[in-house]
């Protein structure tokens, strides 16, 4: 598959010194869980009742992995602290405020996953100029995908 052109709140990943890594597009791209059914065991009845229409999508959990690339040891802590920083501010309202959502753009797909971010998972230091971050976030919204 062919490299996709990825932003994070309008900037490209490539500019941030970050690689998507293998997984973390399948994650993003895994279909939606539906909520638990509306059962009714009602005694007077065999079996069970369900609402079946209309069904709504779960929020979800959803681990993107990124390499970060730098020059130094010291430039790469800074990295990291710019990154998450970044993304826990996410983007702007529009009263200028930051709002804690981030908007993935993938435009080849033409699809924005607006994600909050959780935490970072896992850090794989390797030496001085590089590392593995595996981040947490939760879309709230799964159908909320629209650019």
């Amino acid at each position: 598959m062919e490299r996709l052109n990825i932003s994070i709140n309008g900037i490209d990943i490539t500019a941030m010194n970050l690689v998507l890594l293998d997984g973390s597009l399948d994650n993003l791209l895994k279909p939606n869980e539906l909520k638990s059914l509306v059962m009714n065991e009602n005694a007077s009845i065999d079996g069970s009742l369900a609402i079946l229409t209309d069904r709504k999508v779960k929020s979800r959990d959803v681990s993107v992995r990124f390499l970060v690339r730098s020059q130094s040891q010291i430039d790469l802590v800074k990295k990291v602290e710019s990154l998450t920083d970044f993304l826990i501010k996410g983007i702007k309202d529009v009263y200028g405020n930051y709002s804690g959502e981030n908007r993935f753009h993938i435009i080849e797909l033409e699809r924005v996953y607006r994600l909050v971010f959780l935490k970072c998972d896992k850090y794989d230091g390797f030496g001085e100029d590089s590392a593995i971050l595996s981040l947490q976030f939760k879309e709230l919204n799964p159908l909320n995908r629209s650019l």
